[in-house]
């Protein structure tokens, strides 16, 4: 079983490309797994954005507070002219 240098060469040269391959693959697929993360939590804090946005919007649609928002602003405004009244000023 005499293997001649050439064909040890070829089988070197071919070993080694084989190796290189793999480490660029798994270099590739750890830098895939990295972007694949970070996009995961980018969607993670925007679903928990909206989420929070729905809450926010449930509450302001709420009629009890938008009554309780009415009621507020309609004494700000009774306040307001009761002040300007006294203050001798007239609002437009």
């Amino acid at each position: 079983m005499d293997v001649s240098l050439p064909r040890m060469l070829g089988v070197l040269a071919s070993t080694l490309a084989v190796l290189l391959a793999v480490v660029v693959l798994r270099a590739e697929a750890a830098r895939l797994h990295y972007a694949t993360a970070q996009l995961e939590r980018r969607v993670e804090a925007l679903v928990q954005e909206l989420r929070e946005k729905d809450l926010e919007l449930a509450r302001l649609r709420n009629p009890a507070l938008i009554r309780a928002r009415i009621e507020e602003l309609r004494l700000g405004e009774n306040r307001g002219a009761e002040s300007s009244a006294r203050l001798g000023t007239s609002r437009p």
